[in-house]
């Protein structure tokens, strides 16, 4: 009988624990984007390939120069920047934040975060208005800063 109890216990909890497991990322895309509004704008993808596509616009000087010279970098991430970003990714559990922060509350903040994830069935959005009493992870912090310096790496190369 106690052998019966152990064995449907320890098979309870392999399946509670298995449940709470979140579905592996494979084949993951993962878009950012910052926005100073009127002012400056980058967007980064990267596709399941390792390839990435950068898109720089410095608004506010093209319009004072009455000329449109975006920044188009393409490339592939090495294999060390691809596992760090992946691993940053899912440290952030991007899937359990809210799908937005700082809206609703007349802030004049113009700085704005985009972010989108998909893998299998999953999509995820999150758009965050900047304000300085927002708190966010460690991970999801670190996530932020690493792409930032993705970016820049990949723009002066």
């Amino acid at each position: 009988m106690t052998r019966i109890k152990f064995i449907l216990i320890s098979s309870l909890l392999l399946l509670l624990v298995g449940c709470q497991q979140k579905q592996k990322m494979e084949n993951f895309t993962y878009k950012y984007s910052m926005e100073s509004t009127n002012n400056y704008k980058v967007d980064f993808q990267l596709n399941p390939d390792s390839s990435y596509i950068i898109n720089q616009n410095n608004q506010f000087f093209d319009k004072f120069d009455g000329v449109y010279r975006p920044i188009l970098k393409e490339g592939f991430l090495t294999e060390s920047e691809y596992n760090k970003l992946e691993e940053l990714i899912n440290k952030s559990n991007l899937e359990k934040m809210k799908d937005s922060y700082g809206f609703g509350d007349n802030s004049d903040k113009t700085v704005m975060y985009n972010l989108e994830l998909s893998y299998g069935d999953t999509h995820k959005y999150v758009v965050i208005n900047l304000k300085s009493d927002q708190e966010f992870s460690k991970s999801f912090i670190e996530l932020i800063e690493y792409t930032n310096s993705l970016i820049d790496l990949k723009i002066k190369s």
